[in-house]
């Protein structure tokens, strides 16, 4: 009863806000508090230090004259009938392409409300090109990542493992993500993320014995559920705050990163903030800024085989992750949100 009264009260206090707080940016979230969430808090938090105050809401009631920077396109699509967006100077941030069947009516919209948009990687600035945005309307900066949350723990890999309760006898594998379809279980798995080919890639790999799965992440029943059926043991933890991830990167012998399509991904960043090895699709801001056998290894296509050469790659020889964790820790540095804040804000101010 307590919990619906709150959500009802949330809606005209937002408005409220949107209406009377003094703010320069609103950032419009989806209402899960999940990826977009975070990166609208960490452009909170870097932008107020350069003076700048954004305001993080789940509506455009109220809002004019503002800069309105949509997190995700589904956001902008969920306001796209909403009657104060011509009262605004208005970004929208997409980050991949889902549905090849809806771009071109997204783009039409976007096109009709005069929506500049921003993008994370070139992949996607492709796309949206051969949908037929204007090259002009498109701004690519990268996901950033909060080096202040994320930065290496100096405790022993031991005693972080005995801590979660995890094999020391063990390869561990990260995967740290949401990969079911909805918020519930999870057991429909969202393809777009690879959930199938990560787990086709440790069939693949034989010998469940020899590995175990850390997951965290809601919506994770699908992996879960694929585990199983393999006899590959696994532990999973939904972890709602960023920098809890730490003490589990930490455990890490690798992460793999399986999706078909991305925006960042944000474990290609985190990775090389906590020196970790990442193994990965080719997707999002892979081809953009890592290097193969450098920072990362990069599969040569999206398909479990490939995946099965670079964890084959990686394992036969120990000194590869030294190597990748230490060039991953240098090149990070450009995609911190205090190294990013100021193309943000040069952004925003030229719309």
């Amino acid at each position: 009863m307590l919990a619906r009264l709150l959500r009802k009260l949330i809606l005209p206090v937002e408005i409220f806000c949107n209406t009377f707080q003094s703010y320069e940016v609103l950032f419009l979230s989806e209402k899960a508090d999940w990826s977009i969430y975070q990166d609208g808090l960490n452009l909170q938090k870097y932008l107020r230090r350069r003076g700048v105050r954004l305001r993080i809401a789940h509506t455009l009631t109220g809002a004019r004259g503002r800069i309105v920077h949509f997190g995700s396109i589904s956001t902008f699509v969920s306001h796209e009938s909403h009657p104060a967006l011509h009262r605004n100077r208005l970004l929208a941030s997409w980050f991949h392409v889902n549905d090849e069947a809806t771009v071109s009516s997204i783009v039409a919209s976007l096109l009709a409300h005069k929506v500049r948009v921003h993008t994370s990687c070139q992949i996607t600035k492709v796309r949206l090109l051969e949908a037929g945005l204007p090259e002009a309307k498109i701004c690519v900066l990268p996901v950033a990542i909060d080096l202040e949350t994320f930065s290496p723990i100096q405790e022993s890999k031991e005693v972080l493992k005995s801590e979660l309760d995890l094999p020391k006898n063990k390869i561990v594998i990260g995967s740290f993500q949401k990969d079911g379809n909805g918020w519930g279980e999870g057991t429909e798995p969202k393809l777009v993320k690879g959930p199938d080919l990560f787990c086709d890639t440790l069939k693949l790999l034989g010998d469940p014995g020899r590995f175990h799965v850390l997951l965290t992440g809601p919506s994770r029943g699908y992996v879960k559920g694929r585990l199983k059926e393999l006899g590959i043991s696994f532990s999973h933890h939904y972890l709602k705050r960023p920098g809890d991830l730490r003490r589990y990167y930490a455990c890490l012998d690798f992460y793999l990163m399986t999706s078909r399509a991305e925006g960042g991904p944000k474990a290609l960043s985190e990775c090389w903030a906590m020196n970790v090895p990442l193994i990965a699709t080719p997707v999002g801001m892979v081809p953009d800024w890592s290097t193969d056998g450098v920072d990362t290894l990069v599969a040569k296509a999206i398909r479990a085989p490939e995946l099965k050469a670079e964890v084959d790659r990686y394992l036969s020889d120990p000194s590869f992750g030294p190597r990748l964790a230490a060039a991953g820790q240098e090149k990070v540095q450009r995609l911190g949100v205090d190294a990013q804040a100021q193309a943000y804000l040069d952004l925003y101010r030229s719309l």
